[in-house]
């Protein structure tokens, strides 16, 4: 909102007016212009907002017993995040949700919600950042069905907790398997456009990887479970417990 006060001529002018900035400064009362540019970020923040924009023209497109079906499905279930935390949606939220993680893994755009399938759970793993590079391991074969496998790490760090969620990047996404070990080291270091070295986490340091499943049927996913090494002592997840060097959300 301006404010212009006025006399026999302006006295004092302030705010904004139709994209122009109202002030004083020491000649006197000025109207400066405000040019108004669009949005910078990187080309990923740029790709996810042309992506964004898609899931909203589809919907658009919807009919609305599409629409409704998908308000149906919000009804019925809430969202599991990759933190196991329990969130609302409404059916554009789950419409976007489902279909962003089955074309990502390359699956079909659906117009209505499938069946509401979970993806296979992932069991315990190490994680073994060292010599011989970036690996997770499971403890028993992961028989990943029609589930893909959302990865997820961090650059070293000195320090970690689930609060601090600006941390995470997805990294590599593995297609349904039966998985014994993925070796993550190419992926993390074509990501972060450096190389790894155990070095980075020698003294006090440790790296994160999380693992989060998606069911490739329904699109739904489910908590991560998040694994840290510090090089030098490497730890077992099970269930909700912290054990070593090695922690689940989900």
């Amino acid at each position: 909102m301006a404010k212009v006060v006025y006399s026999a001529l302006i006295n004092s002018m302030s705010g904004k007016l139709n994209g122009s900035v109202l002030q004083n400064n020491g000649t006197g009362a000025i109207i400066r212009g405000n040019n108004f540019g669009q949005k910078g970020g990187s080309p990923k923040v740029t790709a996810n907002r042309m992506l964004q924009a898609q899931y909203v023209k589809a919907w658009q497109a919807l009919s609305q017993l599409d629409k409704a079906e998908w308000e149906d499905y919000a009804i019925a279930y809430n969202k599991v995040n990759m933190y196991g935390e329990t969130r609302l949606l409404s059916g554009f939220n789950w419409h976007e949700s489902i279909n962003y993680n089955l074309e990502r893994f390359g699956e079909a755009y659906t117009d209505t919600p499938p069946a509401h399938e979970l993806p296979a759970a992932v069991p315990p793993f190490t994680f073994n950042a060292d010599s011989d590079g970036l690996v997770i391991s499971f403890t028993d074969p992961y028989e990943a069905t029609d589930t893909g496998l959302i990865i997820r790490s961090t650059l070293p760090m000195t320090a970690y907790n689930t609060t601090n969620r600006r941390v995470w990047r997805v990294i590599q996404l593995v297609q349904p398997d039966t998985h014994t070990e993925i070796d993550i080291t190419s992926a993390w270091e074509s990501y972060f456009g450096i190389t790894w070295d155990e070095s980075m986490i020698a003294q006090g340091g440790q790296l994160l990887v999380m693992v989060q499943p998606v069911s490739l049927n329904s699109g739904v996913s489910i908590a991560g479970v998040i694994a840290r090494s510090n090089g030098t002592a490497v730890g077992t997840g099970i269930g909700y417990m912290i054990i070593e060097d090695t922690f689940i959300v989900g």
